[in-house]
C-alpha cells in the first residue's frame, strides 16, 4: 500500500480504509481475510498499482462490491478467491482492463445467484488469447461460455470446459458468432452422448 500510495499519507489512509471494507465483507462471508490480504492484494497491485492509488482503490472497491453481491446472491466466494481471481489477475498483466471486466462480469453473475468462478479458472486464458484487446468482445465471449456451461454436467466442468473453450477460440479466432457456433456444435454432440449414457450423466 505504501508503494501504491506513492508515500502520500492521505492516499495511504484512504487505501487502508478501502482495504478494511474488503476484509469486513470477507469476514461477513465466512472467509479468513488473511488469505486475501497475503495473496490477492499484492497480485491485484501488480495489475493496477502502477496506475496510482486511485486506480488501485477503485479495483479494491470493485472487489468489495462483488463480495457484497455474492453474499446477497447466496454465492460462496471461496471458488472465486481460490481459483477465479488468480486466473483473472494472470491474464490482466498486459491488459489491466481484463481484471476490471472480470470483476464486473462476476458481479452481474452473483446478483443473479450464479457463480462464474469455474469459467474464469478454466476458460479465461483461451478467451484472453482471442479478445483482440477489445473489452466488448471479451465480455461477449465470457457470456457465450456461461450459456453453454449450464448444459455441462457439474462433474464434467473441470475436465471438459477448458478444451471446449480452447477449441472454439482456435476455430473462431475471436469472432463471436463463430465462437458461439463452435461451442454449440460441440455441445450438440455432448447432449447427444448424454442421452441414456449413465457415464456422461454421472
Amino acid at each position: 500500500l505504501l508503494k501504491v500510495s506513492g508515500g502520500e499519507p492521505s492516499e495511504f489512509r484512504r487505501l487502508c480504509r478501502t482495504l478494511v471494507e474488503v476484509m469486513t465483507a470477507l469476514a461477513a462471508a465466512g472467509v479468513d481475510p488473511r488469505s486475501v490480504l497475503y495473496r490477492h492484494v499484492s497480485s491485484m497491485a501488480d495489475v493496477r498499482g502502477a496506475e496510482g492509488a486511485e486506480a488501485f482503490r477503485d479495483l479494491l472497491e470493485r472487489l468489495r462490491s462483488l463480495l457484497v453481491a455474492m453474499a446477497e446472491g447466496g454465492v460462496s466466494p471461496r471458488a472465486f478467491l481460490g481459483e477465479g481471481l488468480p486466473a483473472a489477475a494472470r491474464e490482466a498483466h498486459d491488459q489491466p482492463w481484463r481484471l476490471d471486466a472480470c470483476l464486473a462480469w462476476m458481479t452481474r453473475m452473483a446478483r443473479s445467484g450464479r457463480d462464474g468462478s469455474a469459467i474464469l479458472e478454466h476458460a479465461i486464458g483461451a478467451i484472453a488469447g482471442v479478445d483482440r484487446g477489445e473489452p466488448a468482445r471479451f465480455d461477449a465471449l465470457l457470456d457465450a461460455v456461461e450459456r453453454v456451461s449450464v448444459r455441462l454436467p457439474e462433474a464434467a466442468v473441470k475436465w471438459f470446459q477448458k478444451p471446449l473453450v480452447t477449441a472454439a477460440a482456435e476455430i473462431s479466432r475471436g469472432d463471436v458468432t463463430a465462437f458461439v457456433g463452435a461451442l454449440d456444435l460441440v455441445m450438440a454432440r455432448v447432449d447427444l452422448e448424454q442421452e441414456g449414457d449413465d457415464l456422461m450423466e454421472s
